[in-house]
């Protein structure tokens, strides 16, 4: 799931539309996000994500405890 927070200007409505418009489509979503100082808003953003998510029913996980997953770009 691409929280296109790299993207143009988003903002924070933005970022968390895209991480909820595209985690139902995965049975283990994997959320790319970026952390920098350019992109500090994804950092403010992320517990409301996380709350969105929880909301949802997911929880979270470490990608060792799963299958290898290949990255397609």
């Amino acid at each position: 799931v691409d929280s296109n927070d790299s993207v143009g200007r988003p903002t924070a409505y933005s970022i968390r539309r895209n991480v909820e418009k595209d985690l139902g489509a995965h049975d283990y979503p994997i959320i790319l996000m970026h952390d920098s100082d350019i992109h500090n808003l994804t950092a403010e953003t992320l517990p409301e994500i996380i709350d969105m998510i929880r909301d949802k029913g997911y929880d979270f996980d470490t990608l060792d405890k799963r299958e290898p997953y290949l990255f397609e770009w």
